[in-house]
């Protein structure tokens, strides 16, 4: 990711921050591809519990912080653009979240904040031999809860995400809750 601002305003009380990063990058298959396109008896939940997708894709991504006093809301929009593997492609994947956050100093250099917010996913379907495959693709919405760690550079997450609507795969597959560890390092 790259810093394309950062803004500071000063008020009476509070200042505002603003930042904005983009980004992408490459995913490399780094797993085996478990889905054998010829088989006659393979079947969309064969396809649906597959991992990975085998190909090199493409990741790309913004970033929105804003922070009046120790209350802030991060935004974040990713899309991930797959290419085909042995003439399988999966969907590419456009993914949305938004949360509000309040940062809480711990001594002088660590900060937690606690978050909640609410995540959209959105899938394409499938296509085999530049046909769409029935039963793939969907969309999801959960709602979310958790707390970072910040010391310096460093960033430490966690958070559980309950979903509240969703339809993947004409209904025939249903996620529960989820959950994220993320570790992150400023450049």
């Amino acid at each position: 990711n790259y810093q394309v601002f950062h803004k500071m305003t000063r008020g009476n009380r509070m200042g505002m921050e603003q930042q904005l990063w983009i980004g992408g990058g490459v995913k490399l298959p780094t797993g085996a591809f478990g889905v054998n396109v010829k088989d006659p008896n393979l079947t969309v939940r064969d396809v649906n519990a597959q991992l990975g997708t085998g190909s090199i894709d493409f990741l790309f991504n913004a970033i929105y912080n804003v922070r009046v006093g120790n209350w802030g809301v991060n935004t974040t929009a990713s899309y991930k653009l797959n290419t085909a593997k042995d003439a399988y492609r999966f969907g590419d994947k456009l993914t949305a979240n938004s949360i509000a956050f309040y940062s809480i100093p711990v001594g002088k250099e660590i900060n937690l904040l606690p978050n909640i917010g609410a995540m959209y996913e959105y899938t394409a379907g499938n296509v085999l031999h530049h046909q769409p495959v029935d039963a793939t693709g969907g969309y999801i919405v959960t709602a979310s809860a958790g707390v970072e760690m910040n010391l310096q550079r460093f960033t430490v997450g966690l958070n559980a995400q309950a979903p509240f609507s969703q339809h993947y795969a004409d209904g025939q597959t249903r996620l529960n809750w989820r959950g994220n560890l993320h570790i992150s390092i400023t450049l």
